[in-house]
């Protein structure tokens, strides 16, 4: 739908199949369709950014971010990156080689080029943590569509200003990537940031906010204080490690 009404740039959230490995094979072989031709799709949630390259390619991230480099096509000739950890200076990837799986950012920016030929890029921007760690922190990606708002850049950036000033003490992380936005942090941290982005977006007019949260749940205080806000939480069954959720107005 988004590409009968003339969209280029175009972000999945959720598309990358959970539990089930055919759904996330399904997606990614879609990114090479021929209706697609020319839109930059990308499938994101809280962890991966994955898309095609297209002409020269720049990617966001932090030192020791992940980055692969996997051929949809037979071969694709001259990859050369800048930027990472490995570097392909000129390089023809071969279907089923893994040459360009798993290498690193070595700062926060990395360029990709290549010639003919459809190549897949993974970026994967997960830190590792200790179990103990993981088990009282959470992950929060979420986007800022305004209804009745002159501009979603002002939208996006009250809300992030807000997410950031909430949760700065606690030790939250705020990372702005291209229409959505991601957290990291304590969980009742990350619910509450949740909800002083959406306050503060909402100042300027009505919007709409979409949330995927993972690692862990908020107490039932923090729960009770987004509710009291006119945010509705969806939880999944298990009390201890419930994943998924959305919030609106």
């Amino acid at each position: 739908m988004a590409r009968e009404q003339g969209a280029d740039d175009i972000v999945v959230l959720a598309a990358l199949g959970g539990p089930r490995i055919d759904h996330l094979l399904g997606t990614v072989v879609l990114l090479s369709a021929p209706w697609l031709a020319g839109c930059r799709v990308r499938l994101v949630d809280s962890t991966h950014e994955v898309f095609l390259a297209c002409g020269d390619v720049e990617v966001q991230g932090a030192p020791g971010d992940l980055l692969s480099l996997i051929p949809l096509t037979s071969q694709v000739e001259n990859v050369t990156t800048e930027g990472l950890r490995y570097a392909l200076r000129g390089e023809d990837l071969q279907q089923g080689s893994t040459r360009g799986v798993s290498n690193e950012l070595s700062g926060t920016r990395a360029k990709i080029t290549h010639g003919s030929g459809d190549l897949l890029v993974v970026h994967y921007r997960a830190r590792e943590v200790s179990g103990e760690e993981a088990q009282g922190t959470m992950a929060c990606q979420f986007s800022l569509y305004p209804l009745r708002q002159p501009s979603l850049d002002e939208a996006i950036r009250a809300g992030v200003e807000a997410a950031t000033r909430s949760g700065a003490a606690a030790g939250l992380t705020v990372r702005v990537q291209t229409l959505s936005t991601l957290m990291q942090g304590p969980k009742d941290t990350v619910f509450q940031a949740a909800r002083a982005a959406f306050d503060g977006a909402a100042t300027l007019g009505s919007v709409v906010m979409v949330c995927a949260f993972t690692l862990g749940s908020p107490s039932p205080a923090v729960v009770e204080d987004i509710q009291q806000k006119h945010v509705d939480v969806v939880r999944g069954d298990s009390g201890a490690s419930d994943e998924g959720g959305g919030l609106h107005e």
